[in-house]
């Protein structure tokens, strides 16, 4: 009889493991289900420009919005060429 006891509580280890990946099984099977209206957070205007501000162009969806954050509107390019009209450009 002293074989059997070693046995039989292996077999519990086993049983309870067995359980233990059934309930697992379960938790991964079945997808979080979240409302997606919910989980989308509407970024407002001021975290739309800070995140324009720490990004650069290839990583926004608005390149020319991000530009002229960066470089300004393009104001100042128009008041230079009035001063150099006449003169070819290179």
């Amino acid at each position: 009889m002293p074989c059997e006891t070693p046995r039989v509580l292996e077999l519990q280890k086993v049983e309870a493991t067995t359980e233990l990946l059934g309930i697992f099984s379960e938790i991964f099977r079945t997808p979080v289900q979240r409302d997606s209206d919910e989980s989308m957070h509407e970024e407002t205007q001021s975290e739309r420009l800070t995140r324009y501000r720490n990004s650069e162009q290839c990583e926004v969806s608005d390149p020319h919005e991000c530009a002229v954050i960066h470089y300004g509107t393009g104001a100042h390019e128009t008041e230079d060429n009035e001063s150099t009209d006449g003169v070819k450009k290179i």
